[in-house]
């Protein structure tokens, strides 16, 4: 594998299948090969021995998975004592952002499993703040893809474009749940008043409550060259105009232009309210599950991601007389967050922890805190554990948008991600930060190499399970070892 990735030469690693096909007439085979070993008085298991080896190669994995898998077929519970004594195991979890059904439902099941069946850690990687139902993911999406990257392109190709153009083009609609950029408009006033403010509208039809919600944000922050608003003023005269005050107005100065953030400042206190009342009622029922994991032995290992900062939901508390504090909550329960750079042993592994802030801040940390991991990290890998760095952010921008620039933050924090590659040189690299699933991966679990790392994602509210041989031989191994790497489970 290439130390860099290169445009149009994007190289994946697709590991082998982590299932052993234990099949009903592999196992029949495998117990007519032990009990012909039995029959002959053999204390060499030669037949099974072969039989084993025949069924690694078919399935392209190592004999041990063979082995655990039959062993597993014949006593699933001796094999999940036996799993817990020799492995360490870990599930790792992406964005979080408040939580859908689907993922506390699986933390739920997970926090209820047999005693066996436990992960040793858990680790998450960062923004657990959010709103219910991952209301915070689809603001974000409503405010850039279906609205705002879609006008920005269109006033960079034609800066002379006019209002009502803006309002009836159709360009960038694939991919969102809007036609029009009028109907993108009008789906996020519509949805900053239903999910955000929690008021449903009852005519679908009337535009009238959308068009207010529009005038009170333009006359909290006005823009003094924009067309005035009067109450004759049609639909679209006021939709064009509030695109247009997107892009001129000020909520943090010097900062010209509403980011998504900014825009969720701009709304009236009543909606930002109920809006932070949400944020409240995720990070309990987030806790429920994580609490019980923790008060039966599981290590819960949070590391900060750029939402977690109470900077964050800044823009939401602005004037509001009930504020709500995400990491002050959970870590009031225990549920500690990790602002920085820092290391983590475990019985098979040692984990570099890298926060988003640290991370954006690198030039800031200091340098004999990096120098005690890399002692940290030499002694580890001469007792034999394997290297593992968990981080919040992306190291190939490529990978996430392809054909599109990165911004001067994004460079700056991939390059300082590389320098910590390249300083303390992990078995693995697990990152969360991105949402969606990279457009050109060929298979959910195929990972990518930077230098002698393989690198894992982990894409918003997914699960990645990884256990790791709590025995392994000194010194350094290249990421393509006989065991297996992280496996998403969801």
């Amino acid at each position: 594998m290439s130390a860099e990735i290169v445009p149009g030469a994007h190289e994946w690693h697709i590991p082998p299948s982590q299932e052993t096909g234990i099949s009903p007439g592999r196992k029949t085979r495998l117990d007519d090969a032990a009990a012909l070993d039995r029959s002959t008085g053999s204390h060499f298991p030669s037949a099974l021995r072969l039989e084993i080896e025949s069924a690694a190669v078919d399935n392209n994995v190592d004999r041990s998975l063979v082995i655990g898998s039959y062993r597993a077929s014949l006593s699933p519970e001796k094999a999940a004592e036996i799993r817990r004594k020799y492995e360490d195991r870990m599930f790792y979890i992406g964005c979080i952002h408040g939580g859908s059904p689907e993922l506390l439902s699986h933390l739920n099941e997970l926090a209820d499993a047999r005693e066996a069946d436990l992960p040793d850690t858990v680790f998450l990687g960062g923004d657990l703040p959010g709103a219910k139902d991952l209301s915070t993911v689809r603001q974000k999406k409503l405010f850039y893809d279906n609205l705002m990257n879609r006008v920005n392109l269109l006033v960079s190709q034609n800066p002379d474009i006019s209002p009502a153009e803006i309002l009836g083009s159709t360009a960038g609609a694939a991919g969102t749940e809007s036609p029009t950029i009028r109907a993108g408009a009008i789906r996020l006033l519509r949805f900053a008043i239903e999910d955000m403010g929690g008021t449903k509208l009852t005519d679908p039809g009337d535009l009238t409550p959308l068009l207010s919600l529009a005038r009170q944000q333009m006359k909290a922050y006005p823009v003094a060259d924009l067309p005035a608003i009067t109450d004759e003023t049609p639909p679209d005269g006021v939709l064009g105009t509030y695109i247009s005050w997107i892009r001129q107005a000020v909520a943090e100065p010097p900062a010209v232009g509403l980011n998504s953030g900014t825009w969720v400042k701009t709304l009236p206190k009543e909606i930002r309210q109920n809006y932070m009342d949400q944020y409240e009622e995720s990070a309990r029922q987030l806790s429920l599950p994580l609490l019980k994991l923790k008060g039966r032995g599981v290590k819960i290992v949070w590391i900060e991601g750029n939402e977690d900062m109470p900077a964050g939901q800044d823009a939401i508390s602005h004037g509001l007389d009930r504020v709500f504090d995400t990491q002050k909550y959970l870590e009031g329960m225990g549920i500690n967050c990790t602002k920085e750079i820092s290391g983590l042993r475990s019985k098979a592994t040692y984990h570099i922890l890298v926060p988003f802030n640290e991370l954006k801040y690198l030039g800031n940390v200091p340098e004999d805190r990096l120098e005690l991991i890399a002692d940290e990290v030499s002694q580890a890998r001469s007792e034999g554990l394997e290297i593992i760095m968990l981080a919040h952010h992306h190291l190939d921008n490529r990978r996430h948008a392809p054909g599109r620039k990165p911004g001067k933050q994004d460079v700056l924090m991939i390059d300082n991600l590389k320098s910590l590659i390249h300083r303390y040189r992990p078995r693995q690299l697990i990152y969360a930060h991105q949402h969606g699933e990279m457009p050109e991966i060929p298979d959910v679990n195929a990972k990518y190499a930077y230098d002698h790392t393989m690198v894992s994602y982990l894409p918003l509210e997914s699960i990645g399970e990884y256990d790791a041989p709590a025995k392994h031989p000194a010194g350094d191994r290249d990421f393509a070892g006989p065991d297996q790497p992280v496996k998403r489970i969801l």
